[in-house]
């Protein structure tokens, strides 16, 4: 049986959430859909803050703001149009943060 490498898990974990926060402008969804959002973007930005490579402390700082922004227990309440940007600005982000892992890998 083949093991994973932890960069692959983390790689997979940035891409879907950055997917479900592009996918989050839509607006198409039930308000379950975005609390879901924010307990996944919490999640995997305290994943890769722990499990991660060793990020340099720019990438460290943006992933706890992001954690913090969008933490499911104290929500941050803001009108739709106001979240849009910032659903774009941070699955952008970690799309790139994607590249800088795959970059560290290998």
């Amino acid at each position: 049986m083949a093991t994973e490498h932890p960069n692959e898990t983390l790689d997979l974990a940035l891409v879907v959430v950055a997917g479900a926060l592009f996918a989050a402008i839509l607006p198409l969804w039930p308000y379950g859909f975005y609390v879901l959002l924010r307990l996944a973007v919490t999640a995997m930005a305290i994943y890769a803050l722990v499990a991660g490579p060793a990020l340099s402390s720019p990438h460290r700082v943006a992933l706890a703001l992001i954690a913090l922004l969008f933490n499911p227990l104290i929500p941050v309440h803001l009108p739709r149009i106001v979240w849009l940007p910032i659903n774009l600005a941070a699955g952008a982000y970690l799309l790139a943060l994607r590249s800088r892992v795959a970059q560290r890998a290998t």
